[in-house]
């Protein structure tokens, strides 16, 4: 009896570390989506032909952090999980 709950406690914490898997790989993926949409939305800023010199200074330089950001992460992420299915490829 005693080893029939050892042997369900340790199959729910293997069936938890499966499921904590398959949630990174996820929110890896998530995260380089996220910030490449954000690098986008700053690209975008940049052709507002409205904008001033100033305003288009920062927008590049948002646009390149977010783009920066999900490059770094992306690689990253290729290097650590061997599950990981990178949005930018």
């Amino acid at each position: 009896q005693v080893k029939r709950v050892h042997w369900l406690r340790a199959r729910a914490q293997r069936q938890r570390w499966h499921e904590e898997l398959t949630l990174v790989a996820y929110e890896m993926q998530w995260t380089v989506r996220y910030w490449t949409r954000e690098s986008s939305k700053w690209r975008s800023a940049l052709d507002i032909p409205s904008a001033s010199a100033g305003a288009k200074a920062y927008a590049h330089r948002k646009y390149l952090f977010w783009y920066k950001m999900a490059l770094v992460a992306d690689k990253a992420f290729r290097q650590s999980c061997l599950n990981y299915a990178s949005p930018l490829s």
